[in-house]
């Protein structure tokens, strides 16, 4: 019987998103001081009842926990309503301006000739009239022959300050229904404005002003990057090795996108849980030795921490990254001091402090389907597998693993349905087959980038090209994928009960549950004819 205590989290999660989703959109600033005040008055109420919980009476319990929950619902919608920067007075587009001073705020992507940054604007100026200002701006800077020359491609990085035009417009809404809505997209982000200039328009004020910790992993990410391009000579080994291993995007070309994507494996190319568990492998088996010594545990605790985590920054801090980050650095601790953790716990604790820092990742695809993705490998994986059992050694390892790929897939499968309109049926076969190349490339380019062991570049060139053409080949084959399924939200909403029914159903036997799972499929059918 799992103790009530272990999912804390668990618990306090569900009101705490409710409040962010429910004050994101539309809310007035006005609203963020209220719901504040409430907060810090439930907040006060909490810590003056906290002294006498042991004398309450069972039938007042209950009322502590419903103000723990409200107040959690409360600081969820707090945080999301203040979150949203363009209700701010001082956001610039509320601001008369020629011109405007900003700050990039990640990493410049470049390519056919047009330079794209997210920047933050810091002031906005009319003659000699300047006002600080705030608000983020995407900026796109088209490059020509003579901005090459003069300007050497400007050489934007971040931390660098700008001034450029205010001439910016709205992010547009899509075209046709059927179109990703890139406005919404960004608008989760902050970002409502863009801003398309000439490379003589951008004037450079100041460069290194970001934060020296990110500026510092992102010199890093380079020389990496740099280092794989001289010791592999295909532009397209060299892309995936650099997305793989260091979250490196922007070689990456569309063909190579798609074949991963069509064969269901496009997590392998987003920096993930496993990338940050086979770096902690390598820690663990590397600082084993000091696991004798009681300080040497905690020495190991601190190295393995600081490491996971620098990984973590230089592969550029995805949802993804973080939730693993977390999640390992809590079981690390937990290890060292011979502590259990309730893996459910672990997990919304992670996504607890994650909304804490930034309520708007929420609604981050990469956040979605990591924790679903960690989600069914924890409930389901572990019932599928009990499905069959294997004497043999191998056949048992490798219907594990089938297990684990099926548990993530189902998981994610009403959601990834949604927002990328296919199924890849083979599935089960491409996870199979880059289970140890991809392994083998994280552990070959790892230790090639730790000690600089060139002579191995052709060999973990041809296994990348190896991968490559076998996901290819498996993205060829008939029927492959079934693709142009288009489903809205509320029929997100049906798949995802009928699945959660039909699970439930077929584990406990429930026949309610099984009728409920068949009545949301038919709804959801009839749905999806009425609309095409």
């Amino acid at each position: 019987m799992v103790n009530q205590g272990e999912l804390l989290f668990v618990r306090l999660l569900i009101p705490f998103m409710a409040g962010i989703i429910i004050f994101s959109d539309g809310v007035q600033l006005q609203w963020s001081y209220l719901l504040s005040g409430f907060a810090i008055a439930l907040l006060l109420g909490l810590i003056l009842i906290a002294g006498q919980f042991k004398y309450l009476k069972k039938k007042q319990r209950p009322l502590v926990s419903g103000m723990l929950y409200l107040f959690c619902f409360l600081l969820g919608g707090w945080l999301s309503a203040s979150h949203n920067q363009i209700e701010q007075p001082s956001h610039f587009a509320r601001q008369e301006s020629s011109h405007l001073k900003v700050q990039i705020t990640d990493e410049p992507e470049t390519k056919h000739n047009i330079v794209r940054v997210r920047t933050k604007v810091l002031e906005s100026i009319t003659g000699t009239d300047i006002k600080k200002v705030s608000g983020q701006l995407l900026i796109s800077v088209q490059l020509d022959s003579t901005d090459k020359c003069e300007n050497a491609q400007l050489n934007l990085n971040y931390g660098d300050q700008l001034f450029v035009p205010s001439s910016f417009k709205e992010i547009p809404e899509p075209r046709n229904p059927y179109e990703f809505d890139v406005r919404t997209w960004y608008k989760r982000q902050n970002f409502y404005h863009q801003l398309f200039v000439q490379g003589h328009e951008v004037l450079k004020h100041k460069t290194a002003m970001g934060n020296p910790i990110i500026s510092w992993a992102l010199a890093l990410r380079q020389e990496q990057v740099a280092y794989f391009r001289s010791i592999i000579h295909g532009d397209e080994a060299n892309a995936v090795a650099s997305t793989l291993i260091l979250g490196y995007r922007a070689d990456l070309s569309e063909d190579t996108l798609m074949a991963y994507a069509k064969t269901g494996t496009i997590h392998a190319l987003s920096v993930s849980g496993m990338h940050v568990a086979l770096i902690y492998l390598i820690i663990n088996f590397m600082l084993g030795f000091l696991d004798r010594w009681p300080t040497g545990r905690i020495a190991k605790l601190f190295i393995a921490i600081i490491l996971i985590w620098m990984y973590a920054i230089i592969a550029g801090l995805a949802p993804s990254v973080l939730r693993s980050a977390i999640m390992l650095s809590i079981f690390i601790i937990g290890g060292c001091f011979k502590r259990n953790t309730n893996a459910y716990n672990l997990l919304c604790f992670a996504a607890y402090m994650m909304l804490l820092f930034n309520p708007f990742v929420l609604y981050d695809v990469g956040f979605q389907l990591s924790y679903l993705s960690v989600l069914g490998l924890i409930a389901l994986q572990p019932l599928i597998y009990n499905w069959f059992s294997f004497k043999n050694y191998l056949a048992d390892k490798v219907w594990s693993f089938f297990a684990l790929s099926f548990a993530a897939q189902l998981s994610t499968f009403p959601l990834a349905l949604y927002y990328f309109h296919q199924f890849p049926v083979y599935f089960l076969l491409s996870n199979l087959f880059i289970l140890l190349p991809v392994t083998a490339i994280m552990y070959v380019g790892l230790f090639m980038l730790s000690f600089r062991v060139a002579f191995l570049g052709q060999a973990f060139e041809w296994l990348i090209n190896f991968t490559n053409s076998g996901l290819k080949w498996i993205a060829n084959l008939p029927w492959a994928s079934v693709s142009g399924i288009w489903i809205n939200q509320l029929e997100l909403l049906l798949l995802s009960v009928a699945l959660i029914a039909g699970c439930l159903a077929l584990l406990h036997y429930h026949k309610k549950l099984l009728y409920l799972s068949t009545s949301c499929t038919v709804i959801m059918v009839f749905s999806i004819t009425y609309t095409y």
